[in-house]
């Protein structure tokens, strides 16, 4: 029978594991909440673009598109909106902005407007070109995800191949089991196997891990 420190330890152990469970979902739901956002925002580039192209200005645009946006872009446009209402200037806010947001391509957004502010270029133009980068990017990033997943499901096969080779033999000819594990060459050869095995898993999910990053755009 389990004595009360080992009924401690146990469940210890598996409040421990329910922490960093309930960690690491939160940690996926807030990248889930930022891609969404980043895939959200060229369509709300689009928006303003419009707005302005209608006539309004670029505070009033923001204003407009800001209820219609959901999640975190919709809190972090709405954050800008308020900053308008207390009197800063719309080069203001879209600084505090770009050093505030958690969504990819925003410093591209805000960069085009404040250039577009000071220096008196095309804005609707400028914001029209945005939102066709960001859309591009997305584009590159499924892309690459797609490509990595094939990766990894080629490497999983791979690496998988040799053991399940192995046991395969073994069933044909059962002999070879003590071949492997009774002698001293069988178990080098298997020790070596399974070490060469686990480095192709680490080499493969490191070179999978370099192109899904390099192919992705860094937040600034």
């Amino acid at each position: 029978m389990i004595g009360g420190l080992g009924w401690v330890l146990m469940w210890a152990v598996l409040l421990g594991a329910l922490v960093v469970a309930a960690r690491r979902l939160g940690e996926r739901r807030q990248r889930d909440e930022r891609r969404q956002a980043a895939r959200d925002l060229p369509a709300a580039v689009s928006d303003v673009a419009r707005s302005i192209r209608s006539g309004a200005t670029l505070g009033s645009a923001l204003r407009e598109v800001a209820p219609t946006c959901r999640g975190i872009l919709g809190r972090e446009l709405g954050a800008a909106v308020s900053l308008l209402d207390r009197g800063y200037d719309t080069t203001r806010v879209l600084q505090l902005w770009r050093r505030a947001t958690v969504i990819d391509g925003v410093e591209l957004v805000a960069s085009a407007c404040r250039f577009s502010v000071e220096h008196g270029a095309g804005l609707v133009g400028s914001l029209d070109g945005v939102a066709a980068t960001l859309l591009d990017r997305i584009e590159v990033a499924d892309e690459t995800a797609a490509l990595a997943a094939q990766a990894r499901t080629s490497a999983v096969t791979l690496i998988a191949l040799p053991p399940v080779g192995a046991a395969v033999f073994a069933l044909v000819d059962p002999s070879s089991i003590g071949v492997l594990l009774g002698t001293t060459v069988g178990r080098v050869c298997l020790v070596a196997g399974v070490g060469l095995d686990l480095l192709g898993a680490r080499i493969s999910g490191a070179l999978v891990q370099r192109a899904v990053r390099d192919g992705r755009p860094e937040h600034r």
